[in-house]
């Protein structure tokens, strides 16, 4: 598990993979889009309160989310 911040996704991505991590957990604000499937990592996030921009990450390919608000979210990706 790998929690970083650089300014580089794909930097990211690419040193995980060199280091042999199988996760990346991003500031949320990182993430702009789909996340690339064929990168060999899971992605996670953090921190993401509001319920809408959970649903993107979700729907981008975010698997884990970190929240201050666990059952609003919950709740809402659940709907």
């Amino acid at each position: 598990l790998l929690v970083a911040r650089s300014d580089s996704l794909d930097d990211l991505v690419k040193y995980c993979l060199d280091v042999g991590h199988q996760s990346l957990v991003p500031d949320h604000r990182m993430i702009h889009g789909p996340l690339p499937a064929e990168a060999g990592v899971s992605f996670g996030t953090f921190t993401v309160d509001e319920p809408s921009r959970a649903t993107e990450l979700v729907e981008w390919g975010v698997s884990s989310i970190i929240t201050n608000d666990p059952g609003l979210i919950s709740q809402h990706l659940e709907d």
